[in-house]
């Protein structure tokens, strides 16, 4: 493991501890009514959906809900994040890059944030992973591989020989839809800059803005990429 993972899981863990009992966050994630009784803790809540182990089709029910929830609300979001942690950092070593588990971060809130409800895969949670794996990595082989310009556009064609729905090729269509439906370059450069670089603050200070703004614009984008999704 480098030591970005390590120092990146660590500033996570450090994050979650001040989040995980405070009285106003409970009290909100206790509106979504996915665990019996008042919750004490965020930890009880990333149980219920499975991070405690449960492969219950009961607990990837709840993690789809939570995530249909997520789409909207930054705290439901950070959950789901935290219920990935052990399998995105399972990832980040397999690929032995140093900056792996960042990418995968920022991958991850974009896949979550973006995910369409029509889906109806099971294991929700390895879906999550692999389209994050995809969105960080995958999608700039490809277009390395195309030849093509490094830009947001992502090659939209999927395997002849499987007939099924891929997450991976959803993600890419909704990136392509959101160019074709006019959601604006500046927008979409954030998505991909978003997806590089490994934190919020690093990309306010690419952009020489505020990590606020960054967090403004990006709900903003997340909310236009809704849009296209429930429009298409």
């Amino acid at each position: 493991m480098s030591d970005r993972t390590v120092l990146t899981s660590a500033r996570l863990a450090r994050e979650w501890q001040r989040m995980a009992r405070r009285p106003a966050l409970l009290r909100r994630a206790d509106t979504w009514h996915l665990t019996t009784g008042p919750l004490r803790d965020l930890n009880e809540l990333v149980t219920a959906v499975g991070g405690g182990g449960d492969r219950s089709p009961a607990a990837d029910a709840r993690l789809r809900e939570l995530v249909l929830i997520a789409r909207h609300d930054d705290l439901a979001a950070r959950v789901v994040i935290e219920r990935l942690v052990p399998g995105l950092l399972a990832g980040a070593r397999r690929l032995h890059r140093p900056a792996a588990f960042e990418e995968l971060l920022a991958a991850a809130w974009i896949a979550i944030r973006t995910y369409n409800p029509a889906r109806r895969n099971s294991v929700v949670a390895a879906s999550l992973i692999g389209d994050a794996e995809w969105l960080a990595f995958r999608r700039h082989d490809r277009r390395r591989a195309a030849g093509e310009i490094p830009t947001i556009h992502l090659d939209r064609a999927a395997p002849a020989h499987d007939p099924d729905p891929d997450p991976k090729a959803e993600l890419a269509d909704l990136l392509d839809e959101a160019r074709a439906a006019g959601v604006p370059d500046d927008d979409l450069a954030l998505v991909d800059l978003l997806l590089r670089s490994p934190s919020v603050e690093e990309v306010a200070a690419e952009l020489e803005v505020t990590t606020r703004t960054v967090r403004n614009r990006r709900a903003r984008v997340a909310a236009k990429l809704r849009d296209v999704a429930l429009a298409a």
